[in-house]
């Protein structure tokens, strides 16, 4: 059962708070922090507050309260646009592309707060095209924009023609995540991934590109394990993460050879130049034609009932929602724990789907599997995820400015309680390329899930929740 559904339904809702000062955070210049301090322009009275010294609240929040709505968001708009410039501008990142995308993403996410909108399921719009029409929807039509436009436009051309991602995080996410997660009660009990790099919404792609953010996030674990990593540099052409326009490309392709015929006819055979969502099936296609084994897991409790003559999915009872949990997190810890005693010591992430949106499951939190009731277990336990409905700097500058509980609970852990929904779909990695007789398999229709009651090398780890 293949099912895409997978529409990002995140907003460019909060972003992370101003960076902390001094040198450079990450792979953030320090430039588009600088810039990026002071009043938030999307902000309520409240966060303006937070985010502002005593003398900028005392001289801008009332009068500028008191600007008619037009005139504050002209306003705002040359404040963005004046630092946008600034920040490209800068000698830190002059000349260098990536750098320039990094410091605009920065601080966009940290100037613009709660902007809406909606993305329909194919705008007619790429990655590019809709990064400028949303960035022209906060610069304003002011002379200046124009400027702005056109330069950002042409460092997102220049970053396509190179096929690479902008956005280059690395695994120290991982040691912050441990430190969070240890600031509670007791100590925790982590099984982590063995590598992962956050990639997060932007501009262009908010609304509609999950499935390629996962895919970004698998790429950079994969071309780290040396079981894989010199088949995935040979077949990509390049030893880096791809950017989603590349990506669309690499789809394609994987169509042309035969992958996923159903789903190719689906999206009519093109995803390039367009916002169309991807989901299971597209992901399993792209990493089965770069000859990677994979395959995808159903967990299900659907039924189908009749509302009004109609064919609908009934709602789950609690004992069903309760063993679909428990299944879903035996088969993620023994893929934890198996793939990191069989000598290899690697394990990669976890691609997770359900209706509506995928994530990144980079781990467990078994601190309290000893729990005696149940359903208290559920609450208790459950997945690490990086979701993609975040931006990188949301996530990775509030984790490392402030490795706290409370962000922990907040961006990471999920208690397995929280999964409600009556289908998912996990996609996990062997660590085995696929032998010539194996990728031509892969081009039938039902290959990459394991037959009923077929073992698939994973064990019962049932006896953890009983």
């Amino acid at each position: 059962m293949h099912f895409r559904l997978c529409r990002d339904v995140s907003r460019l809702g909060p972003a992370c708070g101003a960076a902390p000062s001094g040198g450079t955070v990450g792979s953030v210049p320090h430039s588009a922090h600088e810039a990026a301090e002071g009043t938030v322009p999307h902000a309520g009275p409240e966060e303006r507050s937070a985010h502002a010294g005593p003398e900028e609240r005392s001289a801008h929040a009332g009068p500028e309260e008191r600007l008619p709505k037009r005139m504050r968001t002209d306003s705002r708009s040359a404040k963005l646009i004046g630092d946008i410039l600034a920040v490209t501008r800068s000698g830190e990142v002059a000349g260098d592309v990536m750098a320039q995308l990094r410091s605009v993403a920065a601080l966009i996410s940290v100037r613009t707060r709660n902007v809406e909108y909606e993305c329909s399921i194919d705008d007619g719009k790429g990655y590019v095209d809709s990064y400028i029409m949303r960035l022209q929807g906060l610069v304003g039509e002011q002379p200046e924009a124009f400027a702005v436009l056109d330069q950002v436009r042409a460092l997102l051309k220049a970053m396509d023609d190179g096929q690479e991602e902008y956005q280059r995080p690395n695994n120290e996410l991982l040691d912050v995540i441990k430190t969070a997660a240890a600031n509670g009660k007791q100590e925790p009990q982590l099984l982590v991934c063995s590598y992962v790099g956050f990639y997060g919404r932007d501009l262009g792609d908010a609304g509609w590109g999950c499935g390629y953010r996962n895919a970004q996030m698998l790429l950079a674990s994969l071309l780290q394990w040396p079981s894989t990593a010199t088949t995935l540099k040979t077949e990509l052409k390049y030893p880096f993460v791809p950017n989603i326009s590349a990506m669309q490309l690499l789809l394609q392709d994987a169509w042309s050879s035969g992958f996923s015929r159903f789903a190719a006819a689906e999206l009519d055979g093109i995803v390039s130049d367009s916002s169309k969502w991807i989901g299971t099936a597209e992901i399993q296609a792209l990493f089965s034609s770069l000859k990677l084994e994979c395959h995808i897991r159903d967990f299900t409790h659907a039924r189908i009932a009749l509302d009004a003559g109609k064919q609908v999915i009934a709602r789950a009872t609690k004992v069903e929602c309760l063993r679909l949990q428990q299944e879903m997190f035996t088969f993620a810890y023994d893929y934890f724990t198996r793939l990191g005693t069989t000598g290899d010591l690697f394990v990669p992430p976890l691609y997770l789907q359900y209706e509506g949106h995928s994530r990144t499951i980079i781990g467990l939190d078994i601190t309290d599997v000893g729990v005696e009731d149940p359903q208290k277990r559920m609450e208790k336990v459950g997945f690490l995820l990086f979701d993609p409905a975040n931006t990188q700097w949301d996530v990775e500058l509030k984790g490392k400015e402030k490795p706290t509980r409370k962000y922990y609970k907040e961006k990471v852990f999920h208690a397995m309680a929280s999964f409600q929904e009556p289908m998912y779909q996990i996609l996990y990695f062997t660590g085995k390329v696929l032998t010539d007789r194996e990728y031509r398999d892969m081009l039938q229709a039902g290959c990459g899930f394991p037959r009923a009651g077929a073992n698939d090398g994973f064990e019962d780890y049932s006896h953890l929740l009983s």
